[in-house]
């Protein structure tokens, strides 16, 4: 019984500097593809429990919002508003919480079917690769992570009366 506590005390001593309310950090995207040719977006996350907000500003300016098993992305560009439903929704607190340890500050998850890695920081996820499904390989390399109360105001959905939207 007592090992059975240690170890309890061990595995929450784990988890006990990584949050996922009021977090927002900047981070850059980068995807290369099977012929090397690569693309990095930039922007800020905004995370909330088990709301996540990307905020794209470079090389195009669009959202992703994540919450209540829907994606809706926003591409102002081309007037258009997808919603998607998502059984589990893309949640980066269900990923960190469902992954491993393989080493030291090192977590490995199947998410949706897809493998990935996740570079544990201080008080957030410093890094996540996987490879997608079109065999693009993923980086995304969060910084500038800071604890800051996020507006609920962030997280609404507003459709622009002008904006086509998709539902998939």
């Amino acid at each position: 019984m007592k090992k059975i506590a240690i170890i309890i005390v061990l595995v929450v001593s784990l988890h006990a500097n990584i949050t996922f309310d009021n977090i927002t950090s900047s981070f850059k995207q980068t995807i290369t593809n099977d012929m090397n040719q690569t693309i990095t977006y930039k922007g800020e996350i905004f995370v909330d429990d088990d709301r996540v907000l990307w905020e794209y500003q470079e090389p195009i300016v669009k959202s992703v919002l994540v919450k209540d098993s829907k994606v809706f992305i926003t591409e102002p560009e081309i007037y258009q508003m997808s919603v998607i439903n998502h059984d589990e929704g893309i949640n980066l607190k269900k990923i960190y919480e469902d992954s491993t340890m393989v080493e030291k500050n090192m977590r490995e998850v199947v998410f949706d079917g897809t493998p990935m890695r996740l570079t544990i920081g201080k008080e957030f996820i410093d890094t996540i690769t996987f490879k997608d499904k079109l065999d693009n390989q993923i980086e995304i390399v969060f910084f500038d992570i800071r604890k800051k109360k996020i507006s609920e105001e962030r997280f609404q959905v507003d459709i622009p009366e002008a904006f086509d939207v998709i539902y998939r």
